[in-house]
């Protein structure tokens, strides 16, 4: 997954160069783009998410906004904010095609599992805990349907057999 992610980072960064610059008031996108790479990469989620949601609101190119979006629900789940990293990757996988939403039913399942997850710690197993497995189950399984290739490591196999336990623990 992290030869992909860097694959998508230069594929993002050749895109914009293709599409052109955008230059804000703190430097140009190249610039400010590497700033949120670079801060995903070595765990700064918080300046990554910032700077994400930034070039997300400035950048108009409907693919590129995409791929940005898609780090951004990246960053958040790394950060521990599930619900808008899940919301985010929904938004993506409901509106994209392939491998973009491979990557989104990916972020979207590991972030309704964490969430789901967080309210069994708390000792809750009711109907919301379980709604959110319930998704977790639906994004994973499309993903690895459809997208085998792409969990290589298993990870994402991995995680939906943790995921079988835990809904198996909620009513």
């Amino acid at each position: 997954m992290v030869a992909r992610s860097h694959f998508a980072a230069l594929g993002l960064i050749a895109l914009v160069g293709c599409t052109g610059t955008v230059v804000g008031m703190n430097g140009g996108f190249k610039d400010r783009y590497s700033v949120a790479r670079d801060s995903l990469e070595t765990g700064n989620y918080k300046t990554a998410t910032r700077n994400y949601k930034s070039l997300v609101s400035e950048y108009r190119d409907p693919e590129v906004a995409t791929r940005l979006n898609l780090e951004l629900a990246h960053s958040l789940l790394r950060q521990g904010n599930y619900a808008e990293a899940a919301e985010t990757a929904r938004v993506i996988s409901s509106s994209q095609q392939g491998e973009i939403r491979a990557m989104a039913l990916a972020v979207s399942g590991t972030a309704e599992h964490e969430i789901g997850r967080e309210r069994i710690a708390k000792g809750d197993y009711g109907p919301e805990t379980r709604q959110h497995l319930m998704a977790a189950a639906v994004a994973l399984d499309d993903m690895l349907k459809n997208f085998p290739k792409l969990d290589e490591g298993h990870a994402m196999e991995r995680r939906r057999a943790l995921l079988r336990n835990d809904l198996a623990a909620v009513r």
